[in-house]
Order: structure tokens, then C-alpha cells, then sequence
């Protein structure tokens, strides 16, 4: 009897989080929340975000790969483990306005920067894909949101249409103090990450640095790069793509335990023997 997955492992989403690589889209996420009014006076004011905001990257990456490759019997764990992260954050900005975690708007935002930007990185190493696989992976998205009680139906069913609704999101966002520490720490990368060989981290490094930060910088909304006087050149996007070009190329010649989450490896161990 198979088990009762989620998402289908034959699914779009699977099959592009499974690579380890899409880590480069995590600080455009964790930039694109932190400069959201309310949530980014959330993590400022509720975590140790200010000194090490890649703890919360790495927590938050690795509770949506446990979603992805979830089957519905762990429904209730993650949505109890997000409930606890949830509680009793709350507050108030400095112009006053009031915030909790667990705002329906507030999670949807969290929720769509993720989905957002998973996508985002893979294209920009693999290429684009055609508008349908899109409006399959978004819709394979929007169940994941609502499994964890997101109301997902606010917005549009397509690809496109939920790309609009990014961009009108953009024109609120803001250079908050969570804001400035990702990007005072965008050159301190974690010395261990989950998973793989402190050895092989080591040694990627220095490239995983010059990655980090060139993501970051390339994945910004044009008012964010505006705002913190980031000037974005051709020559910068030129520099961007070459990086992309060879990320591409290396990947092909990892070996799966280094180049596929655990998650993903876990979960696709478990389907072939069920």
C-alpha cells in the first residue's frame, strides 16, 4: 500500500526542491520577508535575527522541505510545530502599527516569498519553464499552503496572475532593520550546513559567498535595490547569468547525497519501497 503523500512524488515541486542548489534563492526570500513592515518587525523584535539571520533561513528552509515531502498523517505535527513557532509573537512597529506571527496576511506573504523564490532560483540555474509547467507548480504550491491552514484562494489560480500580485506586493515593502542585517550578513555565511561534509562546505565556501550575495542583489525588487542605493548593472546581470551558466554545469557532476536535500532523498527512499 502506498503511502499517502501530499503532493504526488511525480509532482513539479519534488522534483525542483530536491536540489540543494536552490539555497541561492534563500536569501532573496529571507530579504523579501524582512522587508515587509510587519514581518520584519516580527523577526526583528522576536529572535537573535539581528546577529544570525540564516538560523531562521534554515529553520524556516527546512520546515518547507518537511511540507513538500510530507504525507497528510504529518499534517498535524507541522502545523503544531508552526503553531508553537507562532506563539506569542507579537507586537507593534514604531509607527504603530500591531502585528502577530500568525496573521492570515502575514503567513501568506511568508508562504508566497518561499514559493516565489524556489522558483526564481531554479529558473535562473535551469532555464525557464514553459508557462504550464508554471501554473502546475503554483498550483502544487497553493497546497501546500493551505495544508498548513494558509487560505490560498485569495489568490489568482495561475502562474501569471500570482507574478502580478507579487509585484504589486513590492511597492510596500521596506528597508527595515531586519532588512539591513540580511544584508550586513550576507558575506557571513553558516561554517555548517545540515547535511553535507563540513569538508565539502569548507571548500564551496568562498563560491557559496560570492553566490549568496550576487542572488540576493540580482533577485531584488527594483524599489528594494533603489532604496538601499544598490546599483545593478548590465554588467552585474551579465556576471549573474555566467555564475548561473557554471552552478548548471557543476551540478551535473555531483553526486546525488551532495547535489539532493535529505528530505528529498529521504522521501523518495520511502516511495520506491512502499
Amino acid at each position: 500500500m502506498g503511502l499517502d503523500w501530499l503532493l504526488s512524488p511525480e509532482s513539479l515541486t519534488w522534483e525542483m526542491t530536491q536540489e540543494r542548489a536552490l539555497l541561492v534563492g534563500g536569501g532573496r526570500a529571507l530579504m523579501l520577508q524582512a522587508c515587509h513592515p510587519l514581518v520584519g518587525a516580527g523577526v526583528h523584535q522576536h529572535s537573535a535575527f539581528q546577529k544570525d539571520p540564516w538560523t531562521r533561513l534554515r529553520r524556516t528552509s527546512d520546515f518547507y522541505l518537511s511540507l513538500v515531502y510530507a504525507k497528510h498523517a504529518d499534517l498535524p505535527s507541522l502545523n503544531r510545530w508552526l503553531e508553537h513557532a507562532h506563539q506569542g509573537v507579537k507586537g507593534q512597529t514604531a509607527d504603530g502599527k500591531t502585528y502577530q506571527a500568525d496573521q492570515p496576511d502575514l503567513m501568506l506573504w511568508v508562504q508566497a516569498t518561499l514559493a516565489d523564490s524556489v522558483a526564481w532560483a531554479y529558473c535562473q540555474i535551469w532555464g525557464p519553464l514553459p508557462c504550464n509547467k508554471m501554473d502546475q507548480y503554483w498550483l502544487e504550491q497553493k497546497i501546500l499552503g493551505e495544508a498548513i491552514q494558509i487560505d490560498m484562494s485569495v489568490l489568482p489560480d495561475s502562474w501569471q496572475g500570482f507574478q502580478e500580485w507579487m509585484d504589486k506586493q513590492y511597492q510596500h515593502l521596506q528597508i527595515t532593520p531586519a532588512a539591513e542585517a540580511v544584508m550586513e550578513h550576507l558575506q557571513n555565511l553558516p561554517v555548517a550546513l545540515p547535511g553535507i561534509p563540513a569538508a565539502a562546505w569548507k571548500m564551496g565556501l568562498p563560491l557559496s559567498k560570492k553566490v549568496s550575495r550576487q542572488a540576493v542583489l540580482a533577485g531584488l525588487p527594483n524599489n528594494v535595490r533603489s532604496s538601499l542605493d544598490i546599483e545593478w548593472t548590465p554588467q552585474d546581470q551579465a556576471e549573474w547569468q555566467k555564475t548561473c551558466r557554471r552552478l548548471s554545469l557543476l551540478l551535473k557532476i555531483i553526486p546525488s547525497p551532495l547535489r539532493h536535500s535529505h528530505h528529498a532523498r529521504q522521501a523518495m527512499r520511502q516511495h520506491q519501497i512502499s
